[in-house]
């Protein structure tokens, strides 16, 4: 069973328990259900569609740690139509950042904020995903 196969099934199943659960210093500060999560990472991959993203095409996953959960609902989303995902660390220098997205060569980057770093490369296209829970 594939991941999106066994988040469909998860979704029927188990609608409204939690699935993804984001804490900071023990205390639980925002957490998804199944199906909340199964919205967020459908519409996702819609925005992407959208903005030309297609089977085979690389992506680029650029979201820094506090935005975890919505690196997880991208990973899921350029997986729902066949993109390959690649989550890049944005703590990287601007040199180690261009130097990755030269080799990877993404089509789409996915990004919630305006870097500075981004603007600096050979990117075809920046998606600037703001994330709007159900």
């Amino acid at each position: 069973m594939n991941l999106l196969k066994f988040l469909d099934t998860s979704v029927k199943k188990y609608p409204n328990k939690p699935f993804l659960v984001q804490e900071e210093n023990g205390q639980v500060t925002r957490f998804l259900t199944y199906s909340d999560f199964s919205q967020l990472v459908w519409g996702t991959a819609n925005c992407l569609f959208c903005q030309g993203a297609d089977y085979g095409h690389r992506i680029a996953i650029l979201l820094d740690r506090q935005h975890s959960i919505e690196t997880v609902i991208a990973w899921f989303a350029v997986n729902t139509f066949g993109g390959i995902a690649a989550v890049i660390e944005p703590v990287l220098t601007p040199t180690e950042f261009q130097t990755i997205i030269s080799h990877l060569e993404p089509q789409l980057v996915i990004n919630k904020d305006k870097l500075h770093t981004i603007s600096k490369t050979p990117v075809k296209r920046i998606a600037y995903i703001h994330f709007i829970e159900p």
